[in-house]
């Protein structure tokens, strides 16, 4: 429903208002013009305890050129689901890479500090050497643990699962 629905981050509304008023300078048009003319779709994806909302942004006249196969029933559609795509979606995202930072320290300076530094200047960080590291895909926080070595290279032993604010983890 609409009241579930997350708005655009303001860096998103930000650029998609930047690309409106492009577009529009470039066809010679009014931007609100061009803005009725596309269709905003919000998808939340869920999978196991994380999720996110995917938006799109479709012109109509794509809608329209298959609008009669959008009238169409689907397998599924009857009884509201979809398995042998839900299988697939699943499958999908199991095998979706993503990238995981491991965050040592966070340090305010001033920027004249910074500008500053030469080879061999050192940034003082405020954690011990056995202190947690947090592990962070894009800027949540997922993962804390302890930072040591394996077959010679640098590892993080995971020592707790992170939640975000508005998650409770049960038992």
């Amino acid at each position: 429903s609409n009241a579930d629905a997350e708005p655009l981050g303001a860096s998103m509304q930000h650029v998609l208002l930047i690309a409106v008023l492009a577009a529009a300078a470039w066809l010679g048009v009014r931007a609100l013009d061009l803005v009725e003319r596309f269709a905003l779709g919000r998808l939340r994806i869920d999978m196991e305890d994380r999720g996110g909302m995917v938006e799109m942004l479709i012109p109509y006249a794509t809608i329209e050129a298959i609008r009669h196969l959008l009238l169409q029933m689907f397998m599924g559609e009857k009884f509201g689901r979809d398995s042998i795509w839900e299988n697939h979606l699943a499958a999908e995202l199991w095998q979706t890479d993503l990238s995981l930072n491991a965050l040592l320290d966070e340090v305010s300076m001033p920027l004249r500090d910074v500008l500053n530094w030469q080879v061999g200047s050192q940034l003082l960080l405020n954690t011990p050497p056995d202190g947690l590291v947090n592990l962070r895909c894009g800027d949540v926080d997922m993962f804390a643990g302890r930072m040591g070595r394996m077959k010679g290279n640098i590892a993080v032993r995971i020592d707790k699962q992170m939640l975000r604010k508005d998650e409770e983890r049960q038992p």
